[in-house]
């Protein structure tokens, strides 16, 4: 059973995320694990329910038990938070700041002199940016586990949360630059992709966004304050910046930069296909003339191939399909059936016959055969 996180963040709080990341996907023969049960629950708004069935499942492991007794004391559950958090080692990554919360279980309980006794186990309590750097590393590491796993989550959808999580606690600006930079790929790019941008469709014209703005608008503003800092205009941010700020911003970060770089070149054209400026075109044109073996090349020729076709640029967009094809997948068929609806468009029976034979021997049972 594979979970949606949206409606976890809303029946359960952001922090039903990071819960969520520590359930892997199980396998379609394998019986249900207690975590998925639990995370049902929260998704249908059985809030109850599913934390109780967390609590079953969380006793072996230190990471839930830390964030499962977060969750417990923000909902007000204090008496179990303590339960979840006392079985958390002080030695666990998460030790101080599971004792530190179940100190603050202890003072909502009116129980000051006990919550007095685990400062002083523990040492002098973390407090404000320290504690909360170690909520960000404990939900760093949480979103490298859910990397690991490419079938867990292949679209980043659950790193990128945990990351937004961690980027939105009191941590100094360099941490926060640094998550930063690591969510921007995330945003833009999926895992294993060789071809094309995140959600690529061959039949839209325009290029994907960043696949989640509230991520995107976070990392953006913290990429922003990281630069306008003295000497931190330092390229690579910038150009970060640049494909998750939105095309007028992004387009006006790029101004400064080097287009001899191909992915400044490639950046600079899917914003202006973005906004559907033609210029965009241009941009894809240079960058396969001067860096035709670059993954920006490989990123950009699906775009600039779709758009060829449809300003009937049939000559020009030919050898691009051909690499296309050649590539394989889907984007490949993509582009050989959108060379063929071209050039039937352009009026020609017999050129049409020619595209269509090649396409049908290529892909008998392709999606357009009919």
């Amino acid at each position: 059973m594979r979970l949606v996180l949206a409606p976890l963040s809303r029946v359960f709080g952001p922090l039903a995320l990071a819960l969520a990341s520590l359930a892997p996907t199980p396998a379609a023969a394998a019986p249900e694990k207690p975590t998925d049960a639990a995370l049902a629950a929260l998704a249908e708004g059985r809030t109850a329910a599913g934390l109780s069935a967390l609590e079953d499942a969380a006793e072996a492991d230190p990471a839930v038990l830390c964030l499962l007794g977060l969750a417990l004391q923000r909902h007000g559950e204090h008496d179990r938070a303590l339960s979840a958090l006392g079985k958390v080692p002080l030695t666990a990554p998460c030790g101080r700041q599971a004792a530190f919360t179940r100190a603050d279980a202890l003072l909502a309980l009116g129980k000051a002199d006990p919550a007095a006794a685990v400062y002083d186990e523990v040492g002098a309590p973390a407090m404000g940016p320290d504690r909360d750097a170690e909520m960000a590393a404990l939900l760093v590491s949480l979103a490298d586990r859910v990397l690991a796993d490419l079938d867990a989550d292949p679209n980043n959808g659950q790193a990128i949360a945990l990351l937004q999580l961690a980027l939105g606690l009191r941590i100094s600006p360099a941490r926060q630059a640094e998550i930063a930079r690591r969510l921007v790929p995330l945003l833009t790019t999926p895992r294993g992709a060789t071809l094309a941008p995140r959600a690529l469709s061959l039949s839209t014209g325009v290029e994907a966004p960043p696949s989640d703005e509230g991520a995107a608008a976070a990392a953006a503003g913290v990429l922003a304050r990281a630069l306008s800092a003295p000497g931190g205009d330092v390229p690579g941010d910038r150009l970060l910046y640049a494909r998750i700020a939105g095309p007028e911003a992004g387009l006006r970060a790029l101004a400064s930069m080097s287009d001899k770089d191909p992915e400044v070149l490639r950046v600079r054209a899917a914003l202006a296909g973005r906004a559907g400026d033609e210029s965009a075109v241009l941009w894809r044109e240079r960058l396969l003339d001067a860096a035709p073996d670059t993954d920006a090349a490989r990123r950009a020729l699906p775009w600039q191939a779709q758009q060829l076709l449809a300003a009937r640029r049939i000559a020009a967009a030919r050898p691009l399909v051909v690499k296309l094809a050649a590539a394989g997948g889907e984007l490949g068929a993509d582009a050989e059936w959108r060379l063929v609806v071209a050039v039937h468009d352009a009026g020609d029976p017999a050129a049409t016959v020619a595209a269509l034979e090649p396409y049908l021997k290529a892909h008998p049972t392709g999606a357009h055969r009919n």
